[in-house]
């Protein structure tokens, strides 16, 4: 045990010094201390792994060397290590923080995946995520961009709404964050985290979202009108579920009004929303 203790020891020493140097900026440094600290870390886990009697010990080792794997995109061993976390019997604290490292790292497998190249089985994990938010009306959007991998970050962006950059400061663990002006109202705000999550969903894969996407509060960001429309549709989608409008519909709720509350967005918004609905 004493060799697994310095392996871990090292192991955060590596990990801290790549919080600093995230602090500072510095993205190679960043991944380069991550990249030990996931081999010493690994090696700690592993010197301990067919020894079920070490818990809570072997499945906190598990769930570090996965996270960490998972803070460099490393979605093999990350999952390779909650597996074997999940196997021995750890308490219930560590087995919630283990199936939330699993499904966030089907959520990184999903968003990296080229689906032109294979189409998915079924409804893939960030379709399921999807659902899971937008079955409750108002949808959650900020809860639902960070169960997708992003940071939601307010502040004042002067003339522009938003916009969604690569960041290795404060992205979630997609690497992504989402700027939201603060000057702006409550459903604006909510309507442009959608239309950003629209711009990672649908144009990440076409380097439209490779470092920075900013949008001006007309959403226009230069990078053409269809690609504006594609994320303004899906940020309806996602604020204002066609299923969940029929539903309060069928219950009586039809003035454009009633809905706009209900949905906690803007009656311009629902306005422009309704008619494809019908």
């Amino acid at each position: 045990m004493s060799t697994t203790r310095e392996l871990h020891r090292r192991a955060m020493e590596l990990f801290e010094a790549s919080l600093v140097a995230r602090q500072d900026g510095k993205e190679a440094a960043v991944y380069t201390f991550l990249r030990d600290a996931l081999y010493l870390e690994s090696a700690a886990a592993d010197s301990v792994a067919e020894d079920h009697s070490l818990e809570p010990t072997r499945s906190v080792l598990h769930r570090s060397a996965a996270s960490i794997a998972l803070r460099v995109f490393d979605t093999n061993t990350a999952r390779r290590y909650v597996e074997a976390g999940l196997k021995g019997k750890p308490p219930e604290e560590i087995r919630e923080e283990l199936l939330t490292l699993s499904e966030q790292i089907e959520i990184l497998d999903a968003e990296r995946a080229d689906y032109k190249l294979k189409g998915p089985v079924g409804r893939t994990p960030i379709q399921k995520v999807i659902r899971r938010f937008t079955d409750n009306v108002p949808v959650d959007i900020i809860g639902l961009a960070n169960a997708l991998g992003l940071t939601v970050i307010e502040t004042d962006l002067g003339i522009n709404a938003g916009e969604i950059f690569r960041d290795i400061r404060r992205g979630g663990f997609s690497g992504y964050s989402i700027l939201v002006n603060n000057n702006d109202p409550h459903v604006r705000k909510r309507y442009t985290v959608g239309h950003e999550l629209g711009h990672f969903l649908r144009h990440r894969h076409r380097d439209r979202v490779e470092n920075r996407f900013v949008n001006d509060r007309m959403y226009r960001s230069g990078h053409g009108r269809t690609v504006e429309d594609e994320a303004n549709a899906l940020a309806a989608d996602l604020l204002m579920p066609r299923r969940m409008i029929a539903r309060f519909r069928a219950e009586g709720l039809n003035s454009v009004e009633e809905l706009a509350a209900k949905f906690d967005v803007s009656v311009q918004a629902m306005k422009r929303r309704l008619p494809f609905l019908e």
